[in-house]
Formats: structure tokens, sequence, C-alpha cells
């Protein structure tokens, strides 16, 4: 994934209003199949986290002036405002594995663009501003909690060289990068289920080829698994053995992947959408999105591929499986034509 220009960003963030239109609307569907349930009607919406029960889910909402982190229940009903700001971009959020704080990032256009890592109680109280650092790049950032909830992984501007470019840090570390040896941007951190290592995409040279490297949890040198990917987004398998991952092909279009820490890779499936590909709880299937707007599911082994909804004609922007696997959380819009 390359970087976006901020004012699509901005725009992506707060959405036309209406139905289903360029906007992404929040869908929740039985994970065994069925008719999605539309939660969210107007505004933008953003970075699902579901609760640790997986009674409730939690989404950026965002106007022209106004963004917040809402938690609803199944239903649609808005349960809770964690945060709400104006002036401000609210541009990921994440629910803490006790379900007790959320870490969540901003972003702000003045002189400069700046960016803010924050965490809150989950009823709004006990703010708290962990770092700032400049926005040079708009990339998937983060934050992500490690599985025990005590670390928050991001990427963050570092300098070196002549440019400032991302890189992978924690939070009680804000300036100091994990990783060691030669420098590139990072970004895209994803823990480990054991919290031992982070996945990330790595980019030795601007706007060239990347890699999807691992690296452990308290620094070190990366190890690269995959190098060489027009752009790449991945996700852990619950065992931390395997990587399903969206990657263009020699065909020049997006297919589904799954490769073990070997680096032994095998293509699962035809032509996908970009939007990262998301393993159930217990390992046995895969969700991904279709070009025609379905979301279905595969098993690891290539085998038993079914459709769980459809929403015709829409993009499909993010995949969010309950934690007892009994639903999946997706973001929806039908973009404008051409």
């Amino acid at each position: 994934m390359r970087s976006v220009p901020l004012l699509l960003v901005v725009l992506l963030l707060v959405g036309c209003g209406g139905g289903l239109g360029a906007d992404s609307q929040v869908f929740v569907v039985d994970s065994d199949g069925g008719h999605a349930h539309q939660l969210t009607r107007s505004e933008g919406h953003g970075s699902l986290s579901w609760s640790p029960d997986g009674r409730k889910l939690a989404y950026i909402s965002s106007t022209s002036d106004v963004a917040r982190i809402e938690i609803a229940d199944l239903r649609g009903k808005l349960d809770q405002v964690v945060v709400r700001l104006r002036g401000s971009f609210l541009t990921s959020a994440a629910w803490s594995p006790d379900g007790r704080r959320f870490a969540f990032t901003t972003m702000k256009e003045s002189r400069e663009v700046t960016g803010t890592l924050e965490t809150v109680s989950a009823d709004g109280s006990d703010r708290k501003r962990v770092t700032t650092f400049p926005i040079v790049r708009v990339l998937p950032a983060g934050p992500v909690w490690s599985p025990d909830g005590r670390k928050i992984a991001f990427a963050r501007p570092v300098p070196f060289g002549a440019t400032d470019q991302p890189r992978i840090v924690v939070a009680d570390r804000p300036t100091r990068p994990l990783a060691r040896g030669a420098p590139a941007a990072e970004w895209d951190p994803r823990w480990s289920p054991d919290g031992r290592r982070i996945l990330f995409v790595r980019e030795p040279k601007e706007d060239g080829p990347v890699a999807l490297a691992t690296l452990s949890g308290t620094g070190g040198v990366p190890r690269t698994l995959l190098s060489g990917l027009p752009e790449v987004e991945a996700d852990w398998s619950p065992d931390g053995r395997s990587l399903a991952y969206i990657s263009v092909g020699d065909d020049q279009r997006y297919h589904l992947y799954i490769t073990d820490l070997a680096g032994n890779v095998r293509r699962l499936t035809g032509e996908v959408q970009t939007c990262s590909p998301r393993w159930s709880p217990d390992g046995s299937r895969i969700a991904f999105a279709t070009y025609d707007g379905a979301i279905r599911t595969i098993a690891p082994d290539g085998s038993q591929q079914e459709k769980v909804t459809r929403v015709n004609g829409a993009q499909i922007d993010e995949l969010a499986w309950s934690p007892d696997g009994d639903n999946i959380a997706f973001l929806a819009s039908h973009p404008p034509s051409d």
C-alpha cells in the first residue's frame, strides 16, 4: 500500500451522508452466512474494533467538523461516545484486550500536519496523550495492543538520512525504533498471537517494492519473510504459524495467499479486493472480500470456499471477526463512478 494524499484521507473519513454511498458504513453479518445488518446510515466510518466479549462494536464516525469514537450494540443502538474531537481527525482506534481502554491516533492540519497517540478509558474518562509527532506519509500505522495489553505498537516518523520516515515503535519508547540495521520505512504493525513478535510491512526504498517482515517485540534486526511485493496486507493465523495476505500476482491482479514463516507460499483463490484478509478466531476459516461486493470465507488449505453475504457493487474496506467467531463486521461503500 502506497501513501495516501491527506485530502483523500479527510474525504474518506468524513463521507457524504446517506444510506450507502461514497462514505463507508458499518455492517455485521453472521459468520455462517445470511443478510448483513447495516448498523450505520450516515457520516463516514472506519477502524472497527470488537469488545472482548463480542457484544459491542466500536468504530470511528466522522463529519466535516466532528470526529468520534462510538460504541454500539449489534443492532446499531449507540451505547457510548468515547471521544469527541473538533478540528482534528481520528485516524485509528483500538480496544484494549481487557476492554478497559482505547488507544487512538489523531491527525490535525495547520502549518504542518501533526499526529498524536492517546489513550482513554472505555467510558470516556482519563484521556491521556502519549506522544505527538509530524505526519509525512499517511499509511496504516496502528495503534495495536499486544495480546497481554501491556504494550502499544504504532508507526511514526523518525529521522534518518535527509528525511523522516515511519518506523515501528512502542508507546513507552515513542522515539526509538524497534528495528535495528539498515533503515527503511515501516508500517502496519501486527502483534503475533503470543505477543513475542510484530509483523509489519517494510519498504527499503521509497515507492519501491515492499516486504513482509517480523521483529521481536523488544526490538532487534528484522527478519524478512517475503520481499519484492508491489503491495501487501497480511494477518497472523491464531496459532502464529502462518500468514494470510493479499498481494498482486503475475497477472497484475490481487489474490489471496497463505505462507508459513519459512516463506512457503500458496495461492488460495483468484481475484479479490484489496481489503486485508482476516483469520477466524479458531483458525479454521479466512475471510476476504471479492470485487462483486461479497464477503467470502475459505479454509486454510484452499477448500470449502463459501459466500457469507454480498452488498451489490460495494467496495469492502475492512473486515473484523468477533472474538467468539459468530459474527463478521465490515465496512462497505459505493465508490463514485469515474
